[in-house]
């Protein structure tokens, strides 16, 4: 799968320890004050009011992302400016996922259009769907402003808590000190100005992590597969929305966000790659700080989604950390590209196995700051055992199978065409 092709490399910086962000508001950039949504894509006005229409419907009438909301949150100076900046490069980030580039023939994904909706919520949620009118062939990504909030406030309440990575760095065992966190929105921050720096780039990256696995659901054929039966939303959520997906058989749940996941993950590596692994670190260590800053983020996600009431239609955060870490991995370190497969799976193992510690590691120091933080106590792993059963056993069949119903309705092979003697894209 070539990426290169419909990834935004115009006007880009390489990044070194600074990392790359717009310049300027980005709400004169890319809030619409005609449809009153913010959104990074090129799509037609009318769209960009379905979506307003869509997160009204959600959030109730007047539900905004502007300046206003943002102002509401009462952060403090510093706060803010965390943010503000965590923020800025964020947007950076997803305009390099993101076409801003008229459709036409010859591109990867015509007639295909997308693009990114940035929601008032403090929840940590993502989905995606359709337009209204199939016939755009426009696929929508509302990313929840909380999912950037939420990993911001818990990686910086985490680094700030005493002893954080000793244990890990240093080998250390710093024991459960006593701590009292301050009450209030991103309001636990590190005197140190690097854990600060590391914390928001970390972040970043696990909201990136959100968008390649919302992306990877309208890539894969997600979204369209779902489309063609009548009794589903049509929508695609990243975290347990009531209702929402109840028609939906648990297995095929599970296997769709299975196979989000592992996309995920290669999608990560690749999009990196081509920005050299950007992270905040001295130069000569930028390849061992990059994996370590994914590693993290992930695990961050998951943390959070693990406060969910998580049943059969979902794996565990647990699992989720594992099979989106290892097609990360098998990517990132160039494994088995053109091995024989049980070469291949072998390599990927061995990968997999000399950095399960590391993960544990990561894992055991989150765990550690969450009960300080009064969080609870981090990832569960009472249903892992069972779900390694379910996954290696029926699960593995079937996304066989599906993975060939998927590949009908991936963008590359499918779209909606307009009635005859309508113009065509």
């Amino acid at each position: 799968m070539d990426i290169k092709s419909f990834f935004n490399l115009d006007r880009f910086c390489r990044a070194n320890s600074r990392l790359s962000k717009w310049e300027g508001d980005p709400f004169d950039r890319y809030y619409d004050k005609h449809a009153q949504v913010f959104c990074l894509g090129n799509i037609p006005v009318q769209i960009k009011q379905e979506a307003c229409s869509i997160i009204e419907g959600k959030f109730g009438r007047g539900a905004r992302f502007n300046r206003e909301y943002v102002d509401s949150l009462g952060l403090s100076a510093s706060s803010r400016k965390i943010f503000d900046d965590a923020f800025s490069q964020l947007l950076f980030w997803v305009s390099k996922l993101v076409v801003f580039k008229p459709r036409k023939k010859g591109q990867l994904l015509y007639p295909w259009q997308y693009a990114v909706i940035i929601v008032p919520s403090l929840n940590f949620n993502a989905w995606v769907r359709l337009s209204f009118d199939e016939k755009e062939n426009t696929a929508l990504i509302f990313l929840n402003i909380g999912v950037l909030f939420e990993n911001l406030d818990r990686l910086h309440g985490s680094f700030s808590t005493p002893g954080f990575l000793a244990s890990l760095l240093r080998g250390e065992n710093p024991g459960e000190e006593v701590f009292v966190p301050k009450q209030g929105r991103l309001c636990n921050l590190s005197e140190n100005a690097d854990f600060r720096a590391i914390a928001t780039d970390m972040s970043i990256k696990a909201s990136m992590m959100v968008v390649f696995h919302e992306f990877a659901h309208f890539f894969r054929g997600h979204v369209c597969y779902l489309r063609g039966k009548p009794e589903h939303s049509g929508e695609v959520h990243e975290a347990p929305v009531p209702d929402a997906e109840a028609a939906l058989d648990d297995t095929l749940r599970r296997i769709i966000e299975f196979d989000a996941d592992q996309l995920a993950g290669v999608l990560a590596s690749q999009f990196w790659r081509l920005f050299d692994h950007p992270v905040v670190s001295p130069e000569e260590d930028r390849n061992e700080a990059f994996l370590t800053a994914i590693v993290a983020a992930v695990i961050s996600n998951n943390l959070i989604l693990g406060q969910y009431g998580f049943t059969d239609r979902y794996y565990s955060p647990a699992w989720r950390v594992q099979h989106t870490l290892e097609m990360f991995y098998s990517d990132y370190f160039g494994v088995g590209k053109k091995l024989f497969p049980m070469v291949n799976q072998a390599r990927r193992q061995k990968v997999s196995a000399q950095l399960h510690d590391f993960q544990l590691a990561w894992i055991a120091e989150f765990e550690r700051a969450y009960r300080m933080l009064g969080l609870g106590g981090g990832l569960s792993y009472q249903r892992v055992g069972v779900e390694n059963i379910t996954l290696l056993g029926s699960d593995c069949l079937e996304h066989k199978r599906l993975q060939l119903e998927f590949k009908k309705y991936m963008p590359a092979h499918f779209h909606y065409p307009r009635p005859i003697g309508q113009a065509q894209y």
